[in-house]
């Protein structure tokens, strides 16, 4: 259980880089069809920011998450030892 975890908060951490990259790049996007006055785009390319922000906060729980977990069976851990 105490290998898993650690291996889940890194998974964690590859998404949230990989969701962060998606958001600059729908920033962008965003910003550049708004120059072409391309209304329609920009708002999609918003939504999907929104989306991916989203995403985002619920990685940020589940870390949290899996930081109580580790810290839950560390001191179940330091219990149990005589």
């Amino acid at each position: 259980m105490f290998v898993v975890l650690p291996q889940s908060l890194e998974k964690l951490e590859v998404k949230e880089r990989i969701l962060q990259n998606k958001i600059s790049i729908e920033t962008e996007r965003a910003r550049d069809f708004t120059k072409s006055r391309n209304k329609k785009a920009a708002y999609e390319c918003l939504k999907r920011k929104t989306f991916y922000e989203s995403q985002m906060e619920q990685l940020e729980i589940f870390r949290l998450q899996v930081n109580d977990q580790m810290r839950m069976l560390k001191d179940a851990a330091e219990m149990t030892e005589p």
